[in-house]
């Protein structure tokens, strides 16, 4: 996580003549920050919090809940995802019933792709990568140019497609910061679904370090998986 946190955001040339706070400060300016830990609390140049004293005093991302309902509709979802899709460089879709071309799935990739151009500390990203499996529309898909002529010039998406036998439940966006798991899978309700309904409602949680990273390894590891689309606007 810090490897990756540092290698995305370009941090400005150190001064030498500003102390430490001083230089996070300047960056702060530059994209804030959720907060700043240090050993004792400050309030100049910026406000900072005491690191031992969390439990007493601490800022309002600290106690972010892992686990939220929200309703299936595109914006609501991405708007849970959003904080930490900021910060990152790569985003990996693994959805075995996720269907291009399909409006329900589109509606939460457009979503995505529409901000894109912030992700990654404001550098933006062109590339987003699908693997999914029973994937039965993906010619009918390649058929239709609406969806690429979506997509800003030059953006990708990759769609891998994993044979039946290698079946997999859960639903999880990955990127090279945070992971998140999602109930029902990245996909709008059906359309006429009363919002009262329980299927009008999706659970997103985050994944733990590890289990992020061990899932990014299993499907970065393309062994078992064909190439099935390319997807770009040229």
């Amino acid at each position: 996580l810090k490897e990756s946190l540092i290698k995305n955001r370009n941090l400005s040339s150190w001064d030498a003549e500003c102390s430490w706070l001083e230089n996070i400060a300047k960056e702060n300016n530059i994209i804030p920050y959720a907060a700043v830990l240090t050993e004792q609390k400050q309030l100049n140049p910026i406000e900072s919090y005491e690191a031992s004293s969390l439990f007493l005093d601490a800022p309002e991302c600290w106690s972010e809940h892992t686990q939220v309902s929200v309703v299936r509709k595109a914006k609501d979802i991405v708007d849970v995802i959003d904080p930490l899709l900021l910060l990152s460089q790569n985003i990996v879709i693994i959805d075995r019933y996720f269907k291009v071309g399909e409006s329900q799935s589109d509606n939460v990739l457009k979503e995505i792709i529409k901000r894109a151009n912030k992700y990654c500390f404001g550098k933006g990203i062109n590339k987003i990568t699908i693997h999914v499996s029973d994937y039965r529309d993906i010619q009918r898909s390649l058929r239709d140019d609406s969806f690429q002529e979506c997509l800003p010039i030059g953006f990708k998406v990759l769609i891998y497609s994993w044979p039946e036998k290698i079946i997999w439940h859960d639903r999880f966006l990955i990127t090279d910061v945070a992971g998140f798991e999602f109930g029902h899978g990245l996909s709008e309700m059906r359309p006429g679904l009363p919002v009262s309904h329980t299927d009008s409602y999706v659970d997103i949680r985050t994944l733990s370090f590890e289990l992020k990273k061990e899932k990014l390894l299993r499907f970065n590891n393309r062994e078992n998986a064909t190439f099935t689309a390319e997807f770009k606007n040229r």
